[in-house]
């Protein structure tokens, strides 16, 4: 099988042989050998160097390990070779029953023959324990009341382990345009022991065990739009489209969301507790934000995964630049992933000046009075023996970057008590928005190659 696409590395890093072996046109030999259905899925035989040459004829170890594997006795094989004068190598098989189970090596044999080519079947079947007192075949017992004779249609319907599956995003961040494009891909995984042949697939997206409902990182703030899928009470339902085969010991993935020119932009943040005074310079975390929304172009409920950026590099080679967890998404959601530290972005927080000033200063500076109908009816003195600070806090930003950028930064610390929440923001360079009593956002923009200096004077009780 060879592959390409956003995830595939250009080659080995010094060794031009191995690379020049392996990659090709910017394809890559995967060293996998696999087939296509009658649907259009891609099965992952085997490995090349796992498979057996049998007089010339190539027999892939995972196709008869998958076959045993769908015996109802069988927990655990593996394919071998063994060595033969003329043909090279014959096939033989080393098995592992399930408790209370049992089955003989010519009854594995023939389950094998009847499914695969002669010369696919093993020689020899070889297990590694003999548990005692077995039963051939597991044993269902129902037992039916009816008023009248006749054939029934019947379900059986039952909870498995082992059957699962995630959700994984890839996103191509074009900067330039301010726009991402995304892929939603689920991976279905099963161990079971046992394949699901044609099996019609519905996935259920949501928390049934529950969580801790703390808060999530990657959302700024959740939507608030229903998204064009069935809902089953708290959970979205994703149907896979036509009936699939997951066999054992099978990972299989399935694209369920392909959208284009989706609204994003990159947002540099940097925080500063109150009074810290940093000792160096800081780099500012770096993220890229966008928005589930269906007028944003998105427009789906997203289940929790990985999401994966990249970007185009000068060849227009996509690249990876970072990836992070979301949480299950409603649609209308904003997102804010951050993908690591900026390289060229910088902050560092200072006290530039920290000064006890008098109640009086303090009242003064509210300069406030009560006004009824236009008019001053009374101004408001307070006298009380109280300590208050008027604190300078200097922000010095770099930008090594050719373009500006801005830079969001909170500060963070200013509801310390609940008698200093009567805090007040004599001056600021840079208009501030309070996002809560503990929290205020500057957003500052640095220019291209250079420095900003930004200054914030509060007064406060603390």
């Amino acid at each position: 099988m060879w592959a390409r696409g956003p995830m595939v590395v250009k080659g080995y890093w010094n060794r031009p042989e191995a690379t020049a072996e392996t990659f090709v046109d910017g394809w890559v030999r995967t060293g996998d050998l696999a087939k296509l259905d009658e649907e259009g899925w891609c099965y992952i035989v085997d490995r090349a160097k796992d498979m057996i040459i049998r007089g010339g004829e190539n027999i892939y170890s995972s196709e008869i390990e998958n076959v045993l594997y769908d015996h109802p006795a069988v927990t655990d094989a593996a394919l071998i070779g063994l060595a033969h004068p003329t043909l090279g190598e014959e096939p033989a098989a080393v098995v592992h029953l399930a408790p209370g189970m049992s089955a003989t090596e010519d009854e594995l044999r023939e389950w094998v023959a009847a499914r695969l080519a002669k010369f696919k079947v093993p020689v020899r079947v070889v297990f590694d324990e003999v548990p005692p007192n077995l039963r051939a075949r597991p044993t269902l017992s129902v037992t039916l009341n009816s008023s009248r004779s006749g054939t029934r249609d019947a379900s059986i319907r039952y909870l498995t382990p082992g059957l699962g599956w995630t959700a994984d995003y890839v996103a191509l961040f074009d900067e330039s345009n301010g726009a991402v494009d995304m892929q939603g891909w689920v991976t279905l995984t099963n161990t079971t022991g046992t394949t699901f042949h044609q099996a019609d697939t519905l996935l259920v997206a949501g928390n049934p065990n529950g969580s801790s409902g703390g808060p999530r990182r990657d959302l700024v703030r959740p939507g608030t739009q229903t998204a064009d899928r069935e809902r089953l009470g708290d959970f979205y339902l994703y149907p896979i489209d036509g009936r699939t085969t997951i066999a054992n010991a099978q990972t299989k993935q399935v694209s369920f969301l392909d959208v284009q020119d989706v609204p994003a932009r990159r947002v540099y943040t940097i925080g500063a507790d109150w009074l810290a005074s940093d000792d160096d310079f800081r780099p500012a975390s770096t993220a890229i934000s966008f928005n589930s929304s269906r007028e944003g172009g998105l427009g789906d409920a997203l289940p929790a995964g990985t999401v994966r950026f990249y970007q185009r590099d000068a060849e227009g080679n996509p690249q990876f630049i970072g990836e992070n967890g979301i949480g299950h998404t409603p649609m209308g959601s904003t997102l804010s992933l951050r993908t690591g530290d900026a390289f060229d972005v910088y902050m560092k927080a200072e006290v530039e000046n920290r000064q006890r000033i008098t109640a009086a200063e303090y009242e003064a500076s509210s300069r406030y009075r009560v006004v009824e109908d236009g008019e001053t009816v009374r101004e408001v003195q307070v006298d009380r023996a109280v300590t208050y600070y008027r604190t300078t806090l200097r922000y010095t930003f770099t930008n090594a970057k050719p373009e500006a950028v801005e830079v969001e930064l909170t500060q963070s610390g200013l509801g310390r008590y609940w008698w200093g929440w009567d805090y007040r923001v004599v001056s600021e360079d840079v208009p501030g928005e309070q996002r809560n009593i503990d929290n205020r956002l500057y957003r500052v923009s640095v220019p291209a190659n250079g420095e900003r200096e930004v200054r914030v004077t509060y007064e406060t009780r603390f």
